[in-house]
């Protein structure tokens, strides 16, 4: 569910579907260690991300706190400003058409949101996972090549249970073709490339559209990323200034809103401070083509 600081009506539409749409641009990585916040912060500060690490349950012997653990904050820099604009008239913003202010929110989501999703698999590559690769072919790909990429995860000491496959648009097509609809699930495969959680021991497989390899297999710790509010330099200066939260993740996307008496135009701007960082670069590899 979603929730929004903005007031006028264009601005509330704008908002909301901008939110939307990041969200479903961000699916491929939401799995990833991640923590989003509300606070307005300037580029080049930083917030800690939480990293839980799982360990031996204890016998019981009348004391809860015994051996308790904290997360592990792991400090991030957020030193990427990730944002889109457009361009309304008056009419635009007093008659308060919904498709105009629909079509303007989702593509701007839609911008954030790949931009938030590029940022983090840019940090994959074959310089930076150090995991022992492996072999799925884009065109000509088996269940066998499949099935040992999950046997991989294990040679490279992590568990494929808690990993996500992300996949090119041509290795998605090609593992889909290799199953019939009952076993990956039905037609949201296709509608939001994800297929059905565990299929061949991975927490996921996912279609990723901002990877710039082949495919590859990256454990949920071994990459966090997270966000903030840009803090304005003058709140004075503009018509309308808050924000949009997913009250799930605590994804919140930025919202500004103001006119340039210069030009006589006025501008509506999505945007979120973001940054990623490469955690434990060997819980991952990178699935090569041949």
């Amino acid at each position: 569910m979603a929730g929004t600081t903005l007031t006028s009506l264009a601005g509330t539409i704008f908002a909301e579907e901008g939110l939307i749409t990041a969200m479903n641009a961000i699916a491929p990585i939401k799995e990833f260690a991640h923590r989003f916040t509300e606070a307005e912060k300037a580029p080049g500060s930083t917030i800690k991300i939480p990293v839980f690490t799982a360990k031996a349950a204890q016998d019981f012997d009348g004391d809860y706190t015994k051996n308790a653990d904290a997360a592990e904050g792991v400090d991030l820099l957020i030193d990427k400003h990730k944002f889109d604009s457009k361009v309304y008239s008056d009419t635009d913003f007093a008659q308060c058409p919904v498709a105009f202010w629909k079509g303007a929110g989702q593509a701007v989501g839609k911008s954030v949101g790949l931009g938030i999703c590029k940022t983090v698999t840019d940090l994959i590559t074959a310089d930076t996972l150090t995991g022992t690769g492996a072999v799925f072919s884009p065109s000509a790909g088996t269940k066998k090549q499949l099935a040992a990429l999950s046997a991989q995860c294990e040679k490279n000491d992590f568990n494929p249970a808690e990993s996500i496959l992300l996949c090119s648009g041509d290795v998605y097509t090609q593992i889909l073709s290799l199953m019939d609809a009952h076993v990956y699930g039905g037609p949201e495969a296709i509608r939001e490339g994800s297929l059905l959680p565990g299929l061949y021991g991975f927490k996921r497989i996912v279609r990723c559209p901002t990877l710039t390899v082949n495919a590859a297999v990256v454990h949920c710790d071994a990459i966090g990323y997270g966000g903030a509010l840009l803090a304005p330099q003058s709140k004075q200066v503009l018509e309308e200034f808050g924000y949009t939260q997913d009250e799930a993740s605590g994804l919140a996307i930025g919202v500004r809103r103001f006119g340039v008496n210069t030009s006589g135009k006025n501008y509506i701007v999505g945007e979120i401070l973001m940054g990623a960082k490469l955690l434990q670069p060997t819980k991952g590899f990178i699935v090569a083509a041949q």
